[in-house]
C-alpha cells in the first residue's frame, strides 16, 4: 500500500513538472527606462523635481503570457509652488 502511494505521488509530481520542462517560448523582452523631470505636477498644483525608473519584462509561452513592471518614483527635493502670473491686473 505504501509503495502504491509513493508511486502515485511520483507520477503526480512528474506530470506537474513535465509541461513546464517542455514549454515553448514564443518571445520575451526586458527593458529598463529612466526619466528625469523638474516640473512634475503633484496634488495641489505643486511642482517637484523627480526621477522615475521602470523595469519591465514580458514573455509569451504556449501555456500563457506573463508581464511584470516595477516603477520607482524618487523625489529630488522639496516640492515648490508654481510661479503665478501677475499679468492680469485690473484695468484703469
Amino acid at each position: 500500500m505504501k509503495l502504491h502511494n509513493k508511486l502515485l505521488a511520483a507520477l503526480c509530481a512528474s506530470a506537474a513538472i513535465a509541461p513546464a520542462a517542455h514549454a515553448e517560448k514564443f518571445f520575451g523582452s526586458s527593458s529598463i527606462s529612466g526619466l528625469y523631470g523638474d516640473q512634475y505636477e503633484i496634488f495641489g498644483g505643486d511642482q517637484e523635481a523627480a526621477s522615475v525608473i521602470t523595469i519591465e519584462n514580458v514573455s509569451a509561452h504556449n501555456w500563457g503570457d506573463s508581464f511584470l513592471f516595477i516603477d520607482r518614483y524618487q523625489v529630488q527635493g522639496i516640492p515648490t509652488v508654481p510661479m503665478t502670473s501677475t499679468a492680469n491686473s485690473p484695468r484703469a
